[in-house]
């Protein structure tokens, strides 16, 4: 999948890239959200997370760390 799915792994040249691209969508959704990443990096601009969703992240983050803690002071 991705990427590597063109044989050899490796693009020698822009021309083979496109051309590989254009017929592989599972390379496609890589590239989109690569690029999609970059356009919002450069913005600088905090994207705000669904409610639900930050308030399970911070849980899990939350349970993540005191298991890390609990690690280090056993």
């Amino acid at each position: 999948m991705a990427i590597q799915c063109h044989p050899g792994g490796v693009f020698g040249e822009r021309h083979a890239f496109k051309e590989h691209l254009a017929g592989c969508n599972p390379c496609q959704v890589v590239v989109d959200n690569i690029r999609q990443t970059i356009t919002l990096y450069k913005e600088g601009k905090p994207y705000e997370l669904p409610v639900a969703f930050r308030d399970r992240l911070h849980e899990a983050l939350r349970q993540r760390w005191k298991e890390k803690q609990g690690e280090v002071n056993t």
